[in-house]
């Protein structure tokens, strides 16, 4: 008899403070627009009143960045205190356990707003819009700290309408009513809707999670971790690598854990695999060999691969979310882990998100890049470009020295605070948290343009030329403003003899009189964040 015949009984769920929710707001209605006269009903048959666009009525907001940003962190700490309300709503009316709300949702949510509010300049994209419609994570609400319009509007279908709302008068008790509003519109509209509009089309999160087992792996743990992982986007198992020389016994035992398929798989299907197992919903096809973008959402493809030289080159073709790697051997899992093109790693794990709150911009940095523009090269930023590839060779101590060497001579007329934009030196993290390593890799975007109106202007962009990103500086009309909070004025001539002695030292940096031999080049310090969890200190038994 295999694990999957054995029944359990049903846990209950405790839905108390849901239920008491809904009732005190039995109808959910848009903020600041009008309703249009449409009613539709959730699976808990919660009223939703849709509303028209063209009837919403902003505010201009006159809150500083500074503002802002305390009023994120007390979000951040409101939505912890709703966070049982949150976790019942979401299984209650989408039937979301409540453990991955709150361990993965919920979690990443209060860790992004935590890490912006806590950044002198927040990363920012274009979004305006966010869409929740059926199938949208919790956690894409963290969109609004990532917005450099002055207002975000957040479009609901019924089935996130209500922890839509619950979410926007939460943002409304810490004083975000003017920056977030709140819009019910029918599936219909998402359905006519522009691809391009829509905050969940970054391919990473269509691709959902990938699966590796090596021949040094715990299969056992591996093959339980995959069966009980969630269905749900973007953290589904899509496709598991599993290496050729183990692949046969990694067959064997998903057979003592699953069925044969029913009548109701494709036929064909079946032919194009050497197996195919079922476990509850999901569908695991082994060596399949026909087109991978044709199968359902609930089948998975499991194939070998020989060396980890040819892993990482399958792992990068497939712009992948996160991997769970299942290895025992610690230089064949770093190998691995930080060589392939994933944001989100999981060693001998799955599925955990504890750390420090810059790790949530792991899972955040491909919406980020999804709106960006490509840069396009000129003779500009080709040049500064390979200046860039020759510095990033050298070790960052190597990098820090140098850049100090040409700033230790104007530390005596800084503040101190101006003096700890050039001394500190951290970018990267390792934390322990219970028998795990979360370590935290951040790597600079390849190129800024920034426009300078003072010294400090160059300065506060010294991190990111230490870490391995390059700056063309951008003197376009530059005036010479003093700033109260300095002591030196800085003259034209001080900046332009600052640059050329960086130059000099081989940082990737460029004066330029104008922000016309730049295409699509961000103007704001951004970082690519991947995050490797390692499970350490523990036996796993075949």
């Amino acid at each position: 008899m295999s694990s999957s015949d054995l029944k359990f009984d049903e846990k209950i769920v405790d839905v108390k403070m849901a239920k008491e929710y809904l009732k005190v707001n039995t109808e959910f209605h848009s903020s600041c627009c009008d309703d249009n006269g449409i009613v539709e009903y959730d699976a808990c048959n919660n009223k939703i009143f849709m509303s028209s666009c063209e009837t919403l009525q902003c505010k201009r907001s006159n809150l500083s960045e500074r503002d802002i940003s305390i009023k994120f962190m007390n979000l951040a700490e409101s939505i912890s205190e709703n966070i049982d309300l949150f976790c019942q709503l979401e299984y209650l009316i989408k039937k979301i356990p409540t453990e991955e709300t709150r361990n993965v949702e919920i979690k990443l949510l209060i860790q992004h707003l935590i890490y912006q509010s806590s950044l002198e300049e927040r990363d920012e994209t274009c979004i305006s819009e966010i869409y929740m419609y059926d199938g949208i994570p919790l956690s894409i609400l963290g969109c609004i700290a990532l917005s450099k319009s002055p207002l975000v509007t957040i479009f609901a279908t019924k089935e996130s309408a209500v922890i839509c709302s619950l979410f926007v008068d939460l943002c409304r008790k810490v004083g975000l009513q003017e920056i977030v509003y709140l819009v019910f519109i029918p599936n219909t509209y998402i359905a006519s809707m522009s691809s391009a509009k829509k905050t969940y089309f970054v391919e990473e999160f269509r691709n959902g999670c990938v699966g590796i087992v090596t021949e040094k792996g715990d299969m056992d743990s591996a093959i339980d971790t995959f069966l009980y992982a969630t269905c749900r986007s973007p953290w589904n198992i899509k496709r598991i690598f599993v290496q050729e020389c183990v692949l046969h016994q990694f067959m064997r035992r998903m057979e003592w854990k699953t069925k044969e398929p029913s009548s109701d798989v494709d036929e064909r299907m079946i032919r194009s695999c050497t197996s195919v197992r079922v476990y509850e919903d999901k569908v695991y096809l082994f060596e399949y060999a026909g087109n991978v973008k044709n199968i359902s959402e609930n089948s998975i493809v499991i194939e070998a691969y020989r060396t980890n030289k040819e892993l990482i080159s399958l792992i990068s073709a497939i712009k992948t979310l996160g991997v769970s790697l299942w290895s025992s051997d610690i230089s064949e899992s770093n190998e691995i882990a930080f060589n392939i093109k994933a944001n989100i790693i999981w060693v001998n794990d799955f599925g955990c998100f504890d750390g420090p709150p810059v790790a949530s911009q792991a899972y955040y940095s491909p919406i980020i890049n999804y709106h960006k523009k490509p840069v396009v090269l000129n003779h500009g930023t080709e040049e500064i470009l390979k200046k860039r590839s020759t510095w990033k060779k050298l070790d960052e101590t190597d990098r820090h020295l140098k850049v100090w060497k040409v700033t230790k001579d104007i530390l005596s007329g800084l503040e101190d605070s101006k003096m700890d934009i050039i001394t500190k030196c951290y970018n990267n993290s390792t934390t322990r948290v219970g028998n795990k390593i979360c370590t935290v890799i951040r790597n600079p975007v390849d190129v800024l343009s920034v426009k300078i109106k003072t010294f400090t202007d160059c300065l506060k962009h010294l991190n990111f030329i230490v870490h391995g990103g390059a700056v063309l500086f951008v003197i376009d009309g530059l005036a010479f403003a003093t700033q109260t909070t300095l002591r030196v004025i800085s003259p034209l001539d001080v900046i332009i003899k600052f640059c050329q002695d960086l130059e000099i030292s081989g940082a990737p940096v460029a004066l330029v009189k104008s922000v016309g031999i730049m295409e699509n080049v961000p103007h704001q310090v951004q970082y690519n964040t991947k995050v490797v969890w390692s499970s350490i200190g523990t036996i796993f038994a075949n």
